[in-house]
């Protein structure tokens, strides 16, 4: 019969354990009392601990792997269960935080930027954004709740491609960033709002307006 010699996380007391020698023989060397050898038929693989394939250089995000969606999925009016709990939303990668709640906000729950889905781009990258956006992330978001991380890694890949903003596809980026860069670099549309300045009688145009802001200590 083969055996196995394992290195234990925690002491082990019964049965009597030691150091790494089987038979006199040192097959390893680990603290005392956290060696195990035991029959190979008696082993099996930890279940908490998923085996990652190794078939290509593709970065891999986990099993639970989410499918496109295409047609038009609208989005739910109520909060329900099956949209609860673990593997449920969009799941971030590498600092993506922030753009994976701003698709959130965007999509989960309403309607107000599906026109963004009809507008005719000629861009081919730009185009390809659209269908990443509608078929890969809003869609399933919407019918099952969840988006896994190869989807919005892909996207990220695309908006730095077209950006000229640096570190979209590595770095964590602010929602306002985000939302510029869809909208106005991708998707060449008009700011959403517009303010007058008090001082100058200027408009300021932008995507994002802050609301509750932080009070000043002094």
């Amino acid at each position: 019969y083969l055996c196995a010699g394992l290195e234990l996380e925690e002491e082990l007391i019964s049965p009597p354990s030691n150091d790494g020698i089987y038979e006199g023989i040192r097959y390893f060397t680990c603290p005392p009392q956290h060696a195990l050898f035991c029959y190979l038929h008696d082993c099996r693989k930890d279940n908490r601990f998923q085996e990652i394939p190794v078939k290509s250089n593709a970065p891999y995000f986990g099993p639970n792997q989410s499918l496109d969606v295409h047609g038009h999925v609208r989005p739910s009016k109520h909060l329900h269960a099956s949209q609860l709990g673990r593997v449920k939303g969009i799941q971030g990668n590498n600092n993506s935080c922030y753009l994976d709640a701003t698709l959130f906000a965007m999509f989960a729950f309403h309607e107000a930027f599906d026109f963004l889905f009809k507008i005719k781009l000629k861009d081919p990258d730009c185009c390809e954004v659209q269908r990443i956006l509608k078929d890969a992330i809003v869609n399933p978001l919407r019918s099952t709740g969840y988006v896994s991380a190869e989807h919005t890694f892909y996207l990220r890949k695309l908006l730095d491609k077209i950006s000229c903003l640096d570190g979209l596809e590595t770095e964590e980026k602010e929602p306002e960033e985000i939302l510029n860069v869809v909208l106005d670099e991708v998707f060449q549309i008009e700011p959403l709002l517009s303010f007058k300045n008090g001082i100058t009688d200027e408009d300021s145009k932008v995507n994002l307006c802050q609301i509750l802001l932080e009070r000043s200590r002094d």
